[in-house]
């Protein structure tokens, strides 16, 4: 005779292997006594992890001073991130303008308060940027980019 640990391990391997299990009665007793569930594990595919919310974001894709560019409105908090947080927000936001298809460089802005705007952009449109506001950038937003 059979000793029931012996029998519930011998199941469990069998299980885990991916074999076909028995279905006896005597098995099924010793599982049951056991406190033992048990799954068969098939090859394959792990499940598909849930997908994370999309952000969406208006933006304002300009040809200005002979360059593409795209304006990037995000909320007043991206200002108290890091600059790695800000680093990577930035790099997403790029990647997801060349998966567009959208030519240019991607430039956040955000309502600095008291009517000024604050932005990342490259030093050389360093000029035009001051002399625009966050009017200008949602008179001008006609695109939108999912991230």
């Amino acid at each position: 005779m059979m000793n029931d640990d012996v029998a519930v391990s011998s199941q469990i391997d069998t299980y885990v292997r991916g074999e076909s299990a028995q279905t006896d009665s005597t098995s099924k007793a010793v599982f049951a006594r056991s406190g033992y569930a048990a799954m068969q594990i098939r090859p394959g595919k792990p499940p598909a992890a849930p997908d994370k919310p999309k952000t969406k974001y208006k933006i304002a894709h300009i040809h200005e001073q002979g360059n593409d560019m795209i304006i990037v409105p995000v909320d007043a908090e991206f200002e108290n991130r890091s600059k790695n947080e800000m680093r990577r927000v930035l790099d997403g936001l790029q990647e997801a303008a060349l998966s567009a298809g959208l030519a240019g460089t991607v430039v956040p802005v955000w309502d600095h308060g008291g009517g000024m705007m604050a932005f990342l952009t490259p030093r050389p449109w360093l000029p035009f940027f001051q002399s625009i506001d966050m009017n200008f950038v949602w008179r001008n937003v006609n695109r939108e980019l999912t991230l």
